[in-house]
This record gives structure tokens, C-alpha cells and sequence, in this order.
């Protein structure tokens, strides 16, 4: 497996409690390491592995936690690498 990349993620915005975000890409679901972060738009840095509701190398389904607003940005990290930023 390679490090995993994101090529979209649906829908492009969401609020606080939405479920079925979607992101979908290559090699996002490691051997042994799964992390999915979310960044917020100061850049503070949240683990929201426990918000994942479905995982496969090709999609990760997600919920929206309460403690996000505003513009977000998500990094997939396996043990392969860390995804691009999306």
C-alpha cells in the first residue's frame, strides 16, 4: 500500500451533527493505523477517528463532531503517511 490520498470529499460543507460526509480516495484505510483528523480554520487540530462511521481503502464515512464550525480541513494518516490536505 502507498501513503493514502483524499480526491473529494461530499458534501463541501456541513454543520456541527451531519452525518454522511463522504471522502473518498486511494489506500485510506491502513493495515494497522487509521487516524482521520480535522483541522478547523485556526488550524487546531481535532482526532475524529471516533466520529468514522464506515471505512474502507476507497471511502470513510463520517459525522460532523459538535465542536467544529466554520471551514475545515481533513488529513487521513495510515501507516503508510499522512493524505494530502483537503
Amino acid at each position: 500500500m502507498a501513503a493514502p490520498v483524499i480526491t473529494s470529499i461530499t458534501p463541501t460543507s456541513g454543520k456541527s451533527g451531519d452525518v454522511g460526509i463522504v471522502i473518498l480516495g486511494t489506500d485510506l484505510y491502513g493495515a494497522s493505523t487509521f487516524i482521520l483528523k480535522l483541522y478547523d480554520s485556526d488550524f487546531i487540530e481535532h482526532d475524529i477517528t471516533s466520529f468514522v462511521t464506515y471505512k474502507s481503502v476507497t471511502e470513510i464515512r463520517f459525522k460532523v463532531p459538535p465542536y467544529v464550525s466554520d471551514i475545515y480541513y481533513v488529513v487521513v494518516f495510515t501507516n503508510e503517511g499522512a493524505s494530502n490536505v483537503f
